[in-house]
């Protein structure tokens, strides 16, 4: 999906949901703690077009997390509705979304870097593009598994990156 190729990501979301009901115990579909599956489906929905689908989606997992009695939303989904509502043009609810973790969700970085680029604080924006790819190599290296969405806006923050450095420098 990340690379555009929606019908296979969606054959293998089918292929992972049929494994996950002959082996339930697999823990692929807990809608809690940015597991794959819940995460996945959303994040199709999102690159197929579908952003009102896919911020319900994300909403939902947000909700099962704190029925669960986590204190937090994943910051993985706060980071997506952050993608999504910026995407939409919907300033207030990028800079909510993102504000509740940028410190270490990838996405939400990028779109508050993406919002300053936008107001035209090209510096502020440098500042985080350059964090949102720490994040982005520390989670590379770290041997942890994380999910390929978290790798979603990295082509966002090179471009920005890039446009907002030409600026500064020229």
């Amino acid at each position: 999906a990340l690379k555009g190729a929606l019908s296979e990501a969606q054959a293998t979301l089918k292929f992972a949901e049929l494994y996950n009901r002959t082996y339930p115990e697999a823990g692929m579909s807990l809608a809690v703690n940015n597991s794959m599956l819940p995460v996945t489906r959303a994040f199709l929905l999102e690159k197929s077009g579908d952003l009102r689908g896919a911020a319900a989606a994300y909403r939902e997992i947000a909700a099962a997390t704190k029925a669960a009695g986590f204190i937090s939303y994943p910051d993985l989904v706060c980071g997506r509705l952050a993608v999504i509502a910026f995407e939409s043009g919907d300033e207030k609810g990028a800079a909510r979304w993102s504000g509740q973790t940028a410190s270490f969700d990838s996405g939400a970085k990028a779109v508050q870097g993406a919002m300053l680029q936008r107001k035209g604080d090209e510096a502020g924006a440098r500042d985080k593009y350059e964090e949102t790819l720490k994040l982005l190599n520390l989670a590379a290296k770290s041997g942890d598994v994380v999910q390929p969405v978290y790798f979603a806006e990295a082509q966002r923050v090179k471009d920005g990156l890039a446009e907002v450095v030409a600026l500064l420098y020229k």
